[in-house]
Formats: C-alpha cells, structure tokens, sequence
C-alpha cells in the first residue's frame, strides 16, 4: 500500500469507528442503567467500531511512513 492509501483509509475509517465505539457507550450505558441486557445492535456496533479502528492502527503500524 502506497503511504496516500493508508492516510485515506485512516482518514475514512478512525472517524466512522470512533462513532460507532461511542454509540456503543451510550447504549451500554443506558442498559445498564435501566437494568436491562445490551441490545444486539449495540453489540454489533461495537464490534464493527472496534475492526475498524484497529484496521487503522495495523495499517498504520505496517505501511505508514
């Protein structure tokens, strides 16, 4: 991957996966406080958050300059 790949990716993905942990957050956080499980799509979102951040943190580590 050329470094102008890995700066878009980066670019595209850490703002849509940090959007995603922190909606994940919230709906925990509300769950927990009403008493109530995570609701599925919470857990879905806080998967797909997590795979794309650390996509941005390995193609950084592997082909960022």
């Amino acid at each position: 991957m050329t470094p102008v790949q890995v700066d878009w990716l980066s670019i595209v993905f850490a703002p849509i996966g940090v959007i995603a942990l922190v909606c994940a957050f919230f709906a925990r956080r509300s769950a927990a406080k009403s008493g109530e499980p995570m609701p599925a799509w919470g857990t879905v979102v806080q998967g797909v958050g997590m795979v794309l951040v650390m996509c941005v943190a390995l193609t950084n580590m592997m082909w960022g300059t």
